[in-house]
């Protein structure tokens, strides 16, 4: 029974050791800023806060697990914000907590320097947001703020208008080449028009061939709710009814591999054109970007 016993913990004492020196090896996070999630997380009310956002670790540096604390204001690595005003000065910092979660950093709470009560009211101008890792900038995120009252006069309030490079910015993807394509877009409602209140604005997306302004496929299904604030969009295409005897089609990205041209995809809001991006198609790639069998991301920008 003895020899069983110390076997037993022989064997308990070689799992830990394995388990931790296999942990050890794992890789080590090398961050890069996730920017969807910034704009999610900015919040500015005349006082100026944030929400969740989070890293991601570069290919081949996520370690695979979670829980284990990367940033921490007191006894840690450290991960700062500085927001910081038209010219350049720091208005306010902000230190954040953050945990692994697999492929990327979570970072969900902070400790303001100066403690809360030395956050500053803004208002209407720009600013920027410096990301800092450990003492290196890592990312900016310039934005401008402009204001407006809302029209509900039995609960008026001042609204935040929030403004940046983000606007015209798109996102074109696909699992693989045999896959509805998804295009993201930043959308929020006009300034004349924004209010607390949405409103249901009728859309249509179309891709249309320029060599004969055929679409060749549209998302039209009803309306996006938009009100003051920015909504990440998201869409997906179909063969047009005329062209599938009256039914809904999938269109997959595939369907335009193979024939070299030029498209454009075009937003319309309320029967407007709200703003076109462009798809150069040349042997097999698209704006001159390769299309993999997996996970085709490809940015787009309106206008260009």
């Amino acid at each position: 029974m003895r020899q069983i016993s110390r076997a037993l913990f022989f064997l308990l004492v070689s799992v830990l050791l394995f388990s931790s020196q296999a942990y050890s090896q794992r890789p080590t996070c090398d961050p890069v800023m996730n920017t969807d999630s910034v704009l999610t997380s900015v919040r500015v009310d005349g006082g100026f806060s944030m929400g969740t956002f989070s890293l991601d670790c570069r290919p081949g540096t996520a370690p695979g697990v979670s829980g284990p604390s990367i940033y921490h204001p007191y006894n840690g690595k450290k991960f700062e914000t500085h927001l910081k005003n038209a010219s350049g000065a720091t208005i306010n910092k902000f230190v954040w907590y953050g945990r692994l979660a697999s492929w990327r950093i979570e970072l969900d709470r902070y400790e303001v320097e100066g403690g809360r009560e030395a956050v500053k009211q803004i208002g209407p101008g720009s600013y920027t947001i410096d990301f800092v890792d450990e003492g290196r900038s890592i990312y900016k995120f310039p934005f401008s703020v402009k204001t407006k009252q809302s029209a509900d006069k039995f609960n008026p309030r001042t609204l935040y208008l929030l403004d940046g490079p983000w606007r015209g910015k798109g996102l074109l993807t696909a699992t693989t080449p045999e896959s509805n394509p998804i295009f993201y877009f930043w959308l929020r409602d006009s300034d004349d028009k924004a209010d607390v209140r949405r409103r249901q604005i009728p859309y249509s997306l179309k891709l249309i061939r320029d060599r004969d302004r055929a679409t060749i496929a549209e998302s039209n299904e009803g309306s996006l709710a938009l009100d003051h604030q920015w909504y990440n969009s998201r869409l997906t295409l179909s063969k047009p009814t005329s062209m599938a005897d009256g039914k809904s089609v999938m269109f997959k990205l595939g369907d335009i591999l193979d024939t070299n041209g030029t498209y454009t995809l075009e937003l319309s809001l309320d029967g407007r054109t709200h703003s076109t991006f462009k798809l150069d198609v040349r042997n097999r790639k698209i704006n001159g970007q390769d299309v993999p069998a997996r996970g085709f991301r490809l940015p787009l920008t309106a206008g260009k």
